[in-house]
């Protein structure tokens, strides 16, 4: 079912006039009610994963995200982890993957090649993100998101709480 979108995903690159944002904006649009994710008995369908995505792309863009800037996400395989990076893409930004098992130097090269200076963390992550050079970790603007599977998780060290900073955000598709 994945590849109905790869088309799609293909032909959005950065020189076309539409993002994988705007593919998933439509899909919501048509389908609010179609099951998008399923992960560990929790279940979200699009009209849902859109409103939290527009709600991270409303926080972004009220912390003055804008497109051409980079935003770090360093989070293992979740629903929050789409939505982040659908949020990100709708704030016109682009989002550095980072690979939620690096540590150490590998971790701390990736978040300097991104040129990143926001960093959304998940709560699962806060071993991975203790391991980077400490002049990095001060340079950084930390979120955190909580992991619902994981309530007891701490988020990391001066960092802010994404799910409490963007829950009062529109749930409205932002402006184009």
């Amino acid at each position: 079912r994945s590849l109905r979108w790869l088309p799609g995903l293909l032909a959005a690159g950065p020189k076309a006039r539409f993002s994988a944002a705007d593919l998933f904006e439509r899909r919501a649009r048509r389908s609010p009610l179609h099951p998008f994710v399923r992960f560990e008995g929790r279940s979200f369908d699009y009209g849902e994963a859109n409103t939290a995505a527009n709600r991270i792309a409303h926080w972004a863009l009220e912390r003055g995200v804008r497109p051409g800037q980079t935003v770090a996400l360093l989070m293992q395989n979740r629903p929050e982890y789409l939505f982040a990076w659908l949020g990100i893409a709708k704030a016109g930004a682009t989002t550095a993957l980072l690979h939620a098992g690096a540590r150490g130097p590998a971790l701390t090269h990736a978040l300097r090649e991104s040129g990143a200076r926001l960093l959304l963390v998940g709560a699962e992550c806060v071993e991975a993100l203790a391991s980077i050079e400490p002049e990095l970790y001060a340079q950084l603007e930390i979120h955190g998101v909580c992991d619902p599977a994981q309530p007891g998780l701490a988020l990391p060290l001066g960092a802010k709480s994404l799910d409490e900073e963007s829950a009062g955000m529109s749930p409205w598709n932002p402006d184009r």
